[in-house]
């Protein structure tokens, strides 16, 4: 077992490997335990007067993009040399081969969808004035609602704060993007 290491960035402890999934700074060394510790003051606190709930579709990616691009081209040389060893079979075979629909095999239908992520807007009211607190993912934890009162971390950019771990201190529990 390896000892236990703390990210310097922000603070997070227990990682298996060697990027830290909070900040995404390296860490080095190996890590056993997978337990959060969080800075003792959170970068916004206070009570949550307004949520707003809404979908959008996905940022775009070069990196995506060249991915998928990839996987593609995976997908079209592997389909390929699939055809090329059904015709062969089929040869073969003597004509007996019977491929129907077996072309469907290839839709996915995924590929048609779009890629949404939800957002979520929150507007907290804090000791020095009101902050925005904006969270952003496929899927998010637990739950919020006007009137809780709510620690969240995160980065601050444009006097917005982008969250990326909550806390209902209302209901002592965590909520957050996955």
């Amino acid at each position: 077992m390896s000892a236990i290491s703390t990210c310097s960035r922000c603070g997070f402890s227990g990682l298996f490997g060697r990027i830290c999934p909070m900040c995404a700074s390296p860490v080095p060394g190996q890590l056993v335990v997978c337990e959060p510790r969080r800075r003792q003051s959170a970068d916004v606190e206070g009570r949550v007067l307004a949520i707003e709930q809404r979908t959008e579709e996905r940022e775009f990616s070069w990196a995506r993009f060249l991915i998928l691009v990839v996987l593609g081209l995976l997908l079209l040389s592997v389909s390929l040399l699939a055809v090329a060893v059904l015709l062969v079979a089929w040869i073969f075979l003597g004509r007996t081969l019977r491929i129907g629909n077996a072309w469907l095999l290839f839709l996915n239908r995924r590929s048609r969808e779009r890629e949404m992520h939800q957002v979520l807007t929150m507007y907290v009211r804090t000791k020095n004035g009101e902050r925005t607190v904006v969270a952003k993912g496929k899927r998010f934890r637990g739950g919020v609602q006007a009137g809780h009162y709510i620690q969240a971390w995160g980065a601050s950019r444009g006097g917005v704060l982008w969250m990326r771990y909550g806390r209902n201190v209302s209901t002592s529990s965590e909520f957050g993007p996955i």
